[in-house]
């Protein structure tokens, strides 16, 4: 709760990586091509696709909305 009644709900969320079969394909024929070794470099590349966010919704003492903040994630790496 914060003041004057009013609460905050924080929500994280990602864009940017969004599921492709073209990819998905991609790292198939590598990993077939490369006998495996193809996942040692492909997985760390699908690790860091897409960026981090989190939307800040505070709602007043009726629960209606008073701000909405978005703010891109620190990186975690």
């Amino acid at each position: 709760m914060l003041e004057n009644g009013r609460r905050a709900d924080v929500y994280a969320y990602e864009i940017g990586n969004e599921s492709s079969a073209g990819r998905a394909a991609g790292h198939a024929v590598m990993d077939v091509l490369t006998l495996g070794v193809w996942k040692i470099v492909g997985t760390p590349i699908e690790g860091v696709q897409g960026d981090q966010y989190h939307a800040t919704v505070v709602y007043d003492e009726s629960d209606r909305v008073v701000d909405l903040r978005t703010t891109k994630a620190a990186s975690a790496m």
